[in-house]
């Protein structure tokens, strides 16, 4: 890949001194600012500003590659292999004789199919929701540990609708509370598929696109 060779070479002793100078902790920042950005072009609907965007959360993953391949840690043939094995392990409905109905079945299965996996590597998983990111956005945390939830059977209390319905309309408004009705709306909306991280983007858009026509 051209791209593999153009990384390499920035990152040569003769190579670019800001390339040279970065490690997969100092990029943390850059990956999710290009997640961002391709989330903007698409949602603008500018297909080549899509081509340029991927184009840059590609450089992340071969940029990572790199420096994984100078520490004999990965390469990225690892990488892509990795995906790919994934792929055909987690599709036994497409790539194995396992018949699947319906998405929500292809879903439940996939959940199974990763916990599996999981238990079978040599580090420890925890729990349920051990493989939900940190590093999330808060709703959208909120929204993958509903999912995981929904699709297992472990179903806590306070996850039920009645208890969130209930829960949402006592809301007093003091910081904590309102940091667990947050979390309640993003829940419920979760038990009905609704991403609220995305909700509130889309209606803060709005927002932001009203009030820079009533200011021009």
């Amino acid at each position: 890949m051209r791209l593999e060779a153009i990384m390499e070479r920035l990152r040569a002793e003769d190579g670019c001194p800001w390339d040279r100078e970065q490690t997969h902790e100092s990029l943390k920042k850059y990956a999710v600012e290009e997640v961002y950005e391709f989330l903007d072009a698409v949602d603008s609907g500018d297909r080549e500003k899509m081509v340029e965007e991927l184009g840059d959360l590609l450089l992340q993953v071969v940029f990572h590659a790199q420096l994984g391949k100078e520490r004999g840690d990965f390469t990225l043939d690892d990488v892509a292999r990795g995906i790919c094995e994934k792929l055909i392990r987690r599709h036994p409905h497409v790539f194995g004789d396992v018949d699947l109905g319906d998405a929500e079945a292809v879903l439940e299965n996939w959940e199974r199919l990763k916990s599996r996996e999981s238990r079978g590597q040599t580090r420890e998983r925890k729990g349920l929701l051990d493989g939900v990111p940190d590093n999330l956005p808060a709703l959208l945390m909120i929204f993958r540990i509903v999912e995981k939830i929904r699709l297992s059977d472990h179903r806590p209390e306070w996850c039920e609708e009645g208890v969130l319905r209930r829960r949402i309309a006592e809301t007093e408004p003091r910081p904590e509370a309102i940091g667990g009705l947050i979390r309640d709306l993003a829940a419920l909306g979760a038990l009905y598929g609704i991403d609220v991280e995305e909700v509130v983007r889309r209606e803060g858009r709005k927002i932001k696109e009203e009030i820079n026509r009533c200011s021009r």
